[in-house]
Protein backbone atom coordinates (compact mmCIF):
# COMPACT_ATOMS: atom_id res chain seq x y z
CA UNK A 1 0.00 0.00 0.00
CA UNK A 2 1.32 3.48 -0.86
CA UNK A 3 2.37 5.47 2.21
CA UNK A 4 1.38 9.06 2.13
CA UNK A 5 4.52 11.87 3.06
CA UNK A 6 4.16 14.14 5.83
CA UNK A 7 5.00 17.58 6.21
CA UNK A 8 7.86 16.21 8.64
CA UNK A 9 9.37 14.03 6.38
CA UNK A 10 9.92 16.82 3.75
CA UNK A 11 11.46 19.02 5.99
CA UNK A 12 13.55 16.61 7.25
CA UNK A 13 14.41 15.27 4.01
CA UNK A 14 15.04 19.06 2.92
CA UNK A 15 17.46 19.32 6.08
CA UNK A 16 19.49 15.92 5.52
CA UNK A 17 20.01 16.79 1.76
CA UNK A 18 20.93 20.61 2.71
CA UNK A 19 24.46 19.93 1.04
CA UNK A 20 23.30 19.23 -2.02
CA UNK A 21 20.73 21.98 -2.27
CA UNK A 22 22.60 24.41 -1.25
CA UNK A 23 25.08 23.22 -3.89
CA UNK A 24 22.72 23.56 -6.65
CA UNK A 25 21.63 26.61 -5.62
CA UNK A 26 25.31 28.32 -5.33
CA UNK A 27 26.53 26.84 -8.40
CA UNK A 28 23.10 28.62 -10.86
CA UNK A 29 23.51 32.05 -9.12
CA UNK A 30 27.54 31.34 -10.06
CA UNK A 31 26.91 30.78 -13.44
CA UNK A 32 23.73 33.08 -13.67
CA UNK A 33 26.16 36.07 -12.35
CA UNK A 34 28.93 34.87 -14.86
CA UNK A 35 26.95 34.91 -17.44
CA UNK A 36 25.53 38.12 -16.18
CA UNK A 37 28.61 40.09 -15.76
CA UNK A 38 30.61 38.89 -18.45
CA UNK A 39 28.81 37.62 -21.48
CA UNK A 40 25.44 39.42 -21.51
CA UNK A 41 25.85 43.38 -21.68
CA UNK A 42 23.27 44.94 -19.59
CA UNK A 43 20.60 46.55 -22.82
CA UNK A 44 19.15 50.39 -21.81
CA UNK A 45 16.06 52.05 -23.31
CA UNK A 46 14.51 54.84 -23.80
CA UNK A 47 12.01 56.79 -25.37
CA UNK A 48 10.49 59.71 -27.12
CA UNK A 49 7.11 60.57 -27.22
CA UNK A 50 5.37 61.86 -30.12
CA UNK A 51 2.10 63.01 -31.05
CA UNK A 52 0.22 63.19 -34.90
CA UNK A 53 -2.24 66.43 -35.53
CA UNK A 54 -3.75 67.32 -38.24
CA UNK A 55 -2.50 71.36 -39.09
CA UNK A 56 -4.97 71.74 -41.88
CA UNK A 57 -5.72 75.80 -42.29
CA UNK A 58 -8.52 77.00 -43.40
CA UNK A 59 -8.18 76.43 -47.16
CA UNK A 60 -10.03 73.36 -47.72
CA UNK A 61 -6.50 70.85 -48.70
CA UNK A 62 -7.94 67.74 -47.19
CA UNK A 63 -8.83 66.76 -50.89
CA UNK A 64 -5.62 67.32 -51.85
CA UNK A 65 -3.72 65.55 -49.02
CA UNK A 66 -6.04 62.34 -49.70
CA UNK A 67 -5.56 62.41 -53.38
CA UNK A 68 -1.78 62.73 -52.16
CA UNK A 69 -1.65 59.57 -50.35
CA UNK A 70 -3.94 57.62 -52.74
CA UNK A 71 -1.34 58.24 -55.19
CA UNK A 72 2.54 58.20 -53.53
CA UNK A 73 0.73 56.00 -50.60
CA UNK A 74 2.56 57.71 -48.26
CA UNK A 75 1.29 58.83 -44.88
CA UNK A 76 2.45 60.33 -41.73
CA UNK A 77 -0.05 57.90 -39.99
CA UNK A 78 0.78 54.66 -41.96
CA UNK A 79 3.05 52.88 -39.04
CA UNK A 80 5.26 51.35 -42.14
CA UNK A 81 6.20 54.96 -43.86
CA UNK A 82 7.74 56.27 -40.27
CA UNK A 83 9.57 53.02 -39.63
CA UNK A 84 10.49 53.06 -43.37
CA UNK A 85 12.01 57.39 -42.97
CA UNK A 86 13.82 55.86 -39.54
CA UNK A 87 15.86 52.95 -41.18
CA UNK A 88 16.86 55.57 -44.38
CA UNK A 89 20.21 56.07 -44.15
CA UNK A 90 20.62 59.57 -44.74
CA UNK A 91 18.31 60.30 -41.86
CA UNK A 92 20.70 57.75 -39.87
CA UNK A 93 24.06 58.95 -41.43
CA UNK A 94 22.51 62.75 -40.20
CA UNK A 95 22.32 60.97 -36.58
CA UNK A 96 25.94 59.71 -36.44
CA UNK A 97 27.20 62.77 -37.96
CA UNK A 98 25.45 65.24 -34.90
CA UNK A 99 26.13 62.99 -32.01
CA UNK A 100 30.31 62.46 -33.73
CA UNK A 101 29.18 58.42 -33.31
CA UNK A 102 31.49 57.70 -36.34
CA UNK A 103 34.02 55.49 -34.93
CA UNK A 104 31.22 53.31 -32.85
CA UNK A 105 28.40 53.34 -34.77
CA UNK A 106 27.57 53.16 -38.52
CA UNK A 107 23.69 53.04 -40.83
CA UNK A 108 23.25 49.75 -40.14
CA UNK A 109 23.42 48.93 -36.77
CA UNK A 110 22.33 52.66 -35.22
CA UNK A 111 19.13 51.69 -37.55
CA UNK A 112 18.91 48.31 -35.74
CA UNK A 113 18.89 49.97 -32.36
CA UNK A 114 15.98 52.43 -33.52
CA UNK A 115 12.50 51.45 -33.50
CA UNK A 116 9.15 52.92 -33.70
CA UNK A 117 6.57 51.45 -31.13
CA UNK A 118 2.62 53.21 -31.73
CA UNK A 119 0.78 53.98 -28.49
CA UNK A 120 -2.26 55.06 -30.15
CA UNK A 121 -3.82 56.54 -33.90
CA UNK A 122 -2.11 59.73 -33.23
CA UNK A 123 0.52 58.56 -30.61
CA UNK A 124 3.51 57.17 -30.71
CA UNK A 125 7.40 56.07 -29.34
CA UNK A 126 10.61 56.51 -31.37
CA UNK A 127 12.67 54.03 -29.09
CA UNK A 128 17.03 54.24 -28.92
CA UNK A 129 18.48 50.11 -27.45
CA UNK A 130 21.63 51.26 -26.20
CA UNK A 131 24.44 49.69 -23.91
CA UNK A 132 24.93 53.05 -22.03
CA UNK A 133 21.49 54.46 -20.20
CA UNK A 134 22.50 58.40 -21.41
CA UNK A 135 24.12 57.56 -24.75
CA UNK A 136 20.45 56.12 -25.21
CA UNK A 137 19.10 58.94 -24.05
CA UNK A 138 20.77 60.96 -26.04
CA UNK A 139 20.37 59.25 -29.54
CA UNK A 140 16.57 58.90 -28.89
CA UNK A 141 16.67 62.73 -28.37
CA UNK A 142 18.87 63.61 -31.24
CA UNK A 143 16.83 61.30 -33.44
CA UNK A 144 13.52 62.71 -32.48
CA UNK A 145 14.80 65.95 -33.78
CA UNK A 146 16.56 65.08 -36.57
CA UNK A 147 13.43 62.60 -37.34
CA UNK A 148 11.01 65.95 -37.55
CA UNK A 149 13.25 67.33 -40.19
CA UNK A 150 13.42 64.48 -42.20
CA UNK A 151 9.87 64.22 -42.17
CA UNK A 152 9.51 67.59 -43.13
CA UNK A 153 11.93 67.39 -46.36
CA UNK A 154 10.67 64.46 -47.03
CA UNK A 155 6.63 65.63 -47.40
CA UNK A 156 8.22 68.38 -49.40
CA UNK A 157 9.79 65.69 -52.22
CA UNK A 158 6.79 63.92 -52.11
CA UNK A 159 5.08 67.31 -52.39
CA UNK A 160 7.10 68.32 -55.36
CA UNK A 161 6.95 64.44 -57.19
CA UNK A 162 3.17 65.18 -56.72
CA UNK A 163 3.03 68.77 -58.63
CA UNK A 164 4.59 67.14 -61.44
CA UNK A 165 2.17 63.81 -61.58
CA UNK A 166 -0.72 66.68 -61.25
CA UNK A 167 0.31 68.79 -63.68
CA UNK A 168 0.68 65.65 -66.16
CA UNK A 169 -2.50 65.03 -65.71
CA UNK A 170 -3.72 67.88 -65.96
CA UNK A 171 -2.40 68.65 -69.58
CA UNK A 172 -3.09 65.05 -70.25
CA UNK A 173 -6.98 65.83 -69.77
CA UNK A 174 -6.50 69.14 -71.49
CA UNK A 175 -5.42 67.12 -74.78
CA UNK A 176 -8.26 64.86 -74.31
CA UNK A 177 -10.58 68.25 -73.95
CA UNK A 178 -9.64 69.22 -76.97
CA UNK A 179 -9.66 66.11 -79.27
CA UNK A 180 -12.81 65.41 -78.06
CA UNK A 181 -14.18 68.81 -78.72
CA UNK A 182 -12.60 68.98 -82.54
CA UNK A 183 -14.29 65.34 -83.17
CA UNK A 184 -17.76 66.83 -82.32
CA UNK A 185 -17.55 70.07 -83.84
CA UNK A 186 -16.10 68.32 -87.03
CA UNK A 187 -19.58 66.06 -86.68
CA UNK A 188 -21.73 69.01 -86.13
CA UNK A 189 -20.36 70.88 -89.35
CA UNK A 190 -20.13 67.84 -91.54
CA UNK A 191 -22.58 67.38 -94.45
CA UNK A 192 -25.57 65.93 -93.86
CA UNK A 193 -26.03 66.79 -90.28
CA UNK A 194 -28.53 66.98 -87.44
CA UNK A 195 -29.47 70.43 -88.95
CA UNK A 196 -29.73 69.57 -92.35
CA UNK A 197 -31.48 66.09 -91.88
CA UNK A 198 -33.99 68.14 -89.60
CA UNK A 199 -35.06 70.54 -92.17
CA UNK A 200 -35.08 68.07 -94.84
CA UNK A 201 -37.52 65.94 -92.92
CA UNK A 202 -39.39 68.60 -92.15
CA UNK A 203 -39.78 70.29 -95.70
CA UNK A 204 -40.55 66.67 -96.87
CA UNK A 205 -43.53 66.15 -94.42
CA UNK A 206 -44.73 69.62 -95.02
CA UNK A 207 -44.61 67.78 -98.78
CA UNK A 208 -46.44 64.86 -97.29
CA UNK A 209 -49.48 66.87 -96.02
CA UNK A 210 -49.56 68.82 -98.85
CA UNK A 211 -49.94 65.90 -101.27
CA UNK A 212 -52.32 64.08 -98.84
CA UNK A 213 -55.00 66.62 -98.83
CA UNK A 214 -55.09 66.90 -102.62
CA UNK A 215 -55.40 63.16 -102.00
CA UNK A 216 -58.01 63.61 -100.16
CA UNK A 217 -60.09 65.82 -102.20
CA UNK A 218 -60.13 63.95 -105.02
CA UNK A 219 -61.26 60.50 -102.61
CA UNK A 220 -64.25 63.15 -100.94
CA UNK A 221 -64.73 63.34 -105.10
CA UNK A 222 -65.38 59.80 -105.68
CA UNK A 223 -67.24 59.32 -102.61
CA UNK A 224 -69.67 61.71 -103.26
CA UNK A 225 -70.42 59.77 -106.49
CA UNK A 226 -68.91 62.24 -108.72
CA UNK A 227 -67.27 60.78 -111.61
CA UNK A 228 -63.68 61.54 -111.68
CA UNK A 229 -61.69 62.35 -115.35
CA UNK A 230 -59.48 60.34 -116.31
CA UNK A 231 -56.56 63.16 -115.69
CA UNK A 232 -57.76 62.85 -112.64
CA UNK A 233 -57.69 59.21 -111.82
CA UNK A 234 -53.92 59.31 -112.92
CA UNK A 235 -53.66 62.20 -111.03
CA UNK A 236 -54.72 59.96 -107.83
CA UNK A 237 -52.29 57.19 -108.77
CA UNK A 238 -49.77 59.57 -109.37
CA UNK A 239 -50.39 60.99 -105.86
CA UNK A 240 -50.78 57.80 -104.42
CA UNK A 241 -47.30 57.30 -105.50
CA UNK A 242 -45.59 59.74 -104.46
CA UNK A 243 -46.85 59.93 -101.02
CA UNK A 244 -45.60 56.35 -100.48
CA UNK A 245 -41.63 57.24 -102.36
CA UNK A 246 -41.66 60.20 -99.38
CA UNK A 247 -43.14 58.43 -95.95
CA UNK A 248 -40.57 55.97 -97.35
CA UNK A 249 -37.40 58.62 -97.36
CA UNK A 250 -38.93 60.30 -94.54
CA UNK A 251 -38.59 57.06 -92.30
CA UNK A 252 -35.16 56.50 -93.95
CA UNK A 253 -34.01 60.43 -92.87
CA UNK A 254 -35.75 59.51 -89.50
CA UNK A 255 -33.50 56.20 -89.24
CA UNK A 256 -30.46 58.63 -90.11
CA UNK A 257 -31.30 61.30 -88.13
CA UNK A 258 -31.69 58.79 -84.80
CA UNK A 259 -28.20 57.42 -85.47
CA UNK A 260 -26.44 60.71 -85.85
CA UNK A 261 -28.38 62.05 -82.59
CA UNK A 262 -27.25 58.89 -80.83
CA UNK A 263 -23.38 59.89 -82.27
CA UNK A 264 -23.74 63.09 -81.21
CA UNK A 265 -25.01 62.14 -77.39
CA UNK A 266 -21.43 59.29 -77.39
CA UNK A 267 -19.77 62.38 -78.78
CA UNK A 268 -21.15 65.06 -76.20
CA UNK A 269 -20.92 62.50 -73.02
CA UNK A 270 -16.97 61.60 -73.97
CA UNK A 271 -16.34 65.53 -73.64
CA UNK A 272 -18.13 65.98 -70.55
CA UNK A 273 -16.23 63.27 -69.33
CA UNK A 274 -12.62 64.67 -70.43
CA UNK A 275 -13.98 67.93 -69.26
CA UNK A 276 -14.32 66.55 -65.92
CA UNK A 277 -11.14 65.23 -65.63
CA UNK A 278 -9.57 68.48 -66.56
CA UNK A 279 -11.14 70.60 -64.13
CA UNK A 280 -10.59 68.03 -61.50
CA UNK A 281 -6.70 68.02 -62.29
CA UNK A 282 -6.62 71.82 -63.00
CA UNK A 283 -8.56 72.56 -59.36
CA UNK A 284 -6.00 70.19 -57.43
CA UNK A 285 -2.80 71.94 -59.56
CA UNK A 286 -4.47 75.66 -58.00
CA UNK A 287 -4.43 74.12 -54.47
CA UNK A 288 -0.94 72.48 -55.02
CA UNK A 289 0.35 75.37 -55.99
CA UNK A 290 -1.22 77.12 -52.81
CA UNK A 291 0.23 73.98 -50.42
CA UNK A 292 4.06 74.34 -52.01
CA UNK A 293 3.85 78.37 -51.59
CA UNK A 294 2.46 78.15 -48.13
CA UNK A 295 4.56 75.31 -46.99
CA UNK A 296 1.36 73.70 -45.68
CA UNK A 297 1.24 69.93 -43.83
CA UNK A 298 -1.57 67.57 -43.30
CA UNK A 299 0.36 66.46 -40.23
CA UNK A 300 2.35 68.11 -37.70
CA UNK A 301 4.93 66.10 -35.36
CA UNK A 302 5.32 67.50 -31.85
CA UNK A 303 7.66 66.03 -29.39
CA UNK A 304 5.14 65.39 -25.81
CA UNK A 305 7.77 63.77 -23.71
CA UNK A 306 11.67 63.37 -24.36
CA UNK A 307 13.78 60.74 -22.90
CA UNK A 308 15.46 60.38 -19.94
CA UNK A 309 18.50 58.42 -19.37
CA UNK A 310 16.43 54.97 -17.98
CA UNK A 311 17.70 53.68 -14.14
CA UNK A 312 17.10 50.12 -15.33
CA UNK A 313 18.19 47.81 -17.85
CA UNK A 314 15.53 45.97 -19.94
CA UNK A 315 17.53 43.04 -20.72
CA UNK A 316 21.33 42.08 -19.05
CA UNK A 317 20.24 42.60 -15.35
CA UNK A 318 22.59 41.00 -13.05
CA UNK A 319 20.54 41.71 -10.11
CA UNK A 320 17.29 40.05 -11.66
CA UNK A 321 19.06 37.08 -13.57
CA UNK A 322 20.76 35.95 -9.89
CA UNK A 323 17.58 36.02 -8.42
CA UNK A 324 15.83 33.95 -11.09
CA UNK A 325 18.94 31.76 -10.64
CA UNK A 326 18.57 31.64 -7.09
CA UNK A 327 14.61 30.29 -7.54
CA UNK A 328 15.19 28.08 -10.19
CA UNK A 329 18.24 26.56 -7.77
CA UNK A 330 16.22 25.99 -5.09
CA UNK A 331 13.57 24.35 -7.12
CA UNK A 332 16.13 22.10 -8.83
CA UNK A 333 17.96 21.24 -5.88
CA UNK A 334 14.83 20.16 -3.90
CA UNK A 335 13.57 18.07 -6.99
CA UNK A 336 16.87 16.62 -7.20
CA UNK A 337 16.78 16.09 -3.09
CA UNK A 338 13.24 14.07 -3.88
CA UNK A 339 14.72 11.90 -6.96
CA UNK A 340 18.08 10.89 -4.46
CA UNK A 341 15.47 9.86 -1.91
CA UNK A 342 13.15 8.24 -4.53
CA UNK A 343 16.22 6.05 -6.55
CA UNK A 344 17.68 5.36 -2.83
CA UNK A 345 14.32 3.85 -1.58
CA UNK A 346 13.94 1.43 -4.68
CA UNK A 347 17.58 0.35 -4.49
CA UNK A 348 16.35 -0.58 -1.03
CA UNK A 349 13.08 -2.50 -2.15
CA UNK A 350 14.78 -4.15 -4.58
Amino acid sequence: MKEDITLKQIVDLILREKIIILAVTITAVIVSGFYSYFIIKPVYEAKVTFLIKEDLPHIDTTHFFNTMQEVTNISMSNPETCQSYLKDPDFLSSVIEELNLRETYDVDNLGSSLHISWQEEDTFYLISRQRDPRLAADIANTAAMSFIDYVKKQESQVIEVFIDFVLLQKEKSRRHLDDSLKELNAFLVEPGGLLELGLDIDSKKETLISLKSRLLELELKQDLDITLEEKDSVKKLQLENNIDQLQTEVKELQMEYMDKQITQEVFQQELDSHKSDYLFWAGLYAVVQIVQSHEISKYSLTITAPASAPEYPIAGNIFGNISTALVLGLILGVCLAFFRKYWQDLNQHK
